[in-house]
């Protein structure tokens, strides 16, 4: 039911197909040396942390498609490519943390449907393009970290229905125009709003 090697000095590459490991809801490989393409995997409900590793290539569309994912942690990696649009699907997904990888292209618009995320993270990566609209739809969203990337355009105003949001960290981008006036009416939860090094304009919001 549950693999945890976490915290070694294990390296070298994992097996291609993880498929074998039907059962297993919770896969913690963090803190490690593995290295190479992450396996296939049919996961079920699952808890996924590959975190601290040197894992590299894409992020294999197929980890997610009819299977089921409540935990997605690939941080601290060397993974390229874009965040596959396939991440959508998942609707049990609570947590993603993607940060400190070298993913690149626009994030997919299509979360909706991920309607338990109450974390992302992908922060410190090589993201662009502008925000995702319908990240705003994610009505658990707690944490919302995508700072030092190279996102530019305005910030949606569906990120305004944010009303259990404590972070936004935003900061370190290309994003432009004017601080929306809602932050402070609408977004009741927020306790950390982060915005610097942009280039936004105009004054700050009472």
């Amino acid at each position: 039911m549950e693999l945890n090697i976490s915290h070694n000095h294990m390296r070298g590459m994992l097996p291609s197909s993880f498929e074998c490991f039907k059962d297993v809801r919770s896969f913690d490989l963090s803190y490690n040396n593995f290295e190479g393409f992450l396996p296939r995997m049919q996961p079920q409900d699952a808890y996924l942390d590959f975190s601290h590793n040197s894992f590299s290539g894409p992020i294999p569309k197929s980890m997610f498609g009819e299977f089921s994912i409540s935990y997605l942690i690939l941080s601290n990696n060397k993974l390229n490519g874009s965040i596959p649009s396939s991440i959508c699907t998942q609707r049990e997904l609570q947590i993603v943390n993607l940060a400190n990888n070298d993913l690149s292209r626009t994030i997919p618009d299509c979360w909706g449907n991920a309607s338990e995320l109450t974390i992302i993270d992908i922060s410190n990566n090589k993201l662009f393009g502008s925000i995702s609209r319908t990240v705003g739809f994610l009505a658990r969203l707690q944490s919302l970290h995508m700072n030092n990337n190279s996102f530019s355009g305005t910030i949606p105003s569906t990120l305004q229905h944010f009303n259990k949001l404590v972070v936004i960290d935003l900061s370190w981008n290309k994003l432009s125009g004017a601080i929306p006036k809602w932050f402070g009416r609408r977004l009741s939860a927020l306790r950390v709003l982060s915005l610097r090094t942009n280039n936004f304009t105009g004054a700050i919001p009472q």
